[in-house]
């Protein structure tokens, strides 16, 4: 292919999941109110690029077909190892394949998950065909930078875009800049973060009643991350 993309490799989200597995830890635990309103700002503006801005980039493709970008639906498949229904996404799309490569590779797999559903049913199934069926879909280690999940009426969708990967990117809010911590900057908030959480445990420890202190400053901490995320 002649197309040279600017694919965003550092794969870092501004936000926070608000659906995390317990695993356990071996060191005191923080004050969790903290915690508890990173999470809800993160599924609050979520929700809001979802609505403002992948719901009006998925009406517009709708509605001004081209073989720029297209819709599908969200395919799963049932794992019997992990008892649990798995989304599943094309893997084969490159850094350096064309658009025309892309909308290729896009038809053969859902050509080859139709087949699948029609030969074993009980296995695979278009997510919109089954709502009754939980599942989750891990933005960043699932989808490539060319597709944006997208929600809308209770149904998932997702829009590949078949040349520059530059608009899913900045739907997706990969383009933000506050989120790319890779080089000599990033090891410098990794410093300053990995030095207050240090400070924070020293302080637990030497002074429990300081805890109110490190919830405030977290609290302003978050409400300078939203106001900085929300530029995205």
């Amino acid at each position: 292919s002649a197309d040279a993309y600017a694919y965003l490799t550092h794969g870092d989200s501004a936000f926070n999941a608000p659906i995390k597995t317990a695993k356990g830890r071996s060191s005191k635990a923080d004050n969790p109110i903290a915690y508890m309103q990173a999470m809800a700002e993160s599924a609050i503006m979520q929700g809001n690029r979802n609505v403002l801005v992948k719901q009006k980039m998925l009406n517009f493709v709708r509605n001004h077909p081209s073989d720029l970008a297209s819709v599908s639906d969200v395919w799963l498949q049932y794992d019997s190892v992990a008892d649990e229904w798995k989304p599943v996404f094309p893997d084969n799309i490159g850094a350096n394949d064309s658009a025309s490569v892309v909308a290729k590779k896009m038809e053969a797999f859902e050509d080859k998950m139709k087949q699948m559903a029609e030969k074993h049913p009980d296995l695979v199934q278009r997510s919109n065909e089954a709502p009754d069926i939980p599942y989750k879909v891990i933005e960043k280690g699932q989808l490539n930078e060319h597709q944006v999940l997208v929600k809308q009426n209770g149904k998932s969708y997702i829009i590949t875009v078949n040349g520059s990967p530059r608009a899913a990117q900045a739907a997706n809010g990969l383009t933000n800049p506050d989120t790319d911590l890779t080089g000599a900057v990033g090891k410098v908030f990794e410093g300053a973060e990995a030095l207050n959480r240090q400070l924070s445990s020293l302080y637990n420890h030497v002074e429990p009643r300081l805890h109110w202190l490190k919830l405030c400053a977290r609290c302003l901490v978050l409400k300078y991350n939203g106001v900085r995320q929300g530029r995205s």
